[in-house]
């Protein structure tokens, strides 16, 4: 399942030595510590161990990819821009469409019947519904990485 990318250490902040740390006790609250620790749950609750990856579209720039397997879909958002585009939204070429089925109960988007869910695209780490252009383009308010799980509700915080 390939090379992890995330090194013994990162999560402490720490790039230039690897000597043990746990005699120095763990620091939970770095931004890398917390940033993993909600990857680690995303995976955990989206059960992703076994699911296919596919490359969905990459550049110099950015990479996007998906795991999916059993019904189930999770978009993976990346990229290299520069911390100064942070605040500046980032428009992905590609974006995943809003599937016919939410979790066992089938949805007719002409007809949208009572009792047929629509699912949503959240931002795993926000929360907040992803903006999926008409066009089939994922904008992201900023240059994060974005993970995006199906959800029946507008934010996975309601």
């Amino acid at each position: 399942y390939g090379i992890p990318t995330v090194m013994w250490g990162t999560e402490q902040g720490n790039t230039v030595y690897r000597s043990s740390l746990w005699q120095y006790g763990w620091n939970t609250t770095t931004w890398q510590y917390q940033f993993i620790k909600t990857l680690n749950s995303i995976r955990k609750k989206a059960d992703v161990r076994f699911m296919k990856t596919e490359v969905v579209h990459a550049t110099a720039d950015t990479l996007t990819f998906k795991r999916s397997g059993q019904g189930k879909e999770v978009w993976i958002y990346t990229n290299s821009l520069s911390t100064t585009a942070r605040s500046g939204k980032v428009t992905y070429p590609v974006a995943p469409r809003v599937p016919f089925r939410c979790n066992g109960a089938w949805w007719n988007p002409a007809k949208n019947l009572p009792g047929h869910r629509k699912c949503y695209w959240v931002d795993a780490f926000t929360g907040r519904r992803a903006e999926i252009t008409w066009r089939g383009k994922l904008v992201a308010p900023n240059s994060d990485p974005l993970v995006l799980v199906l959800s029946k509700s507008k934010s996975l915080q309601s």
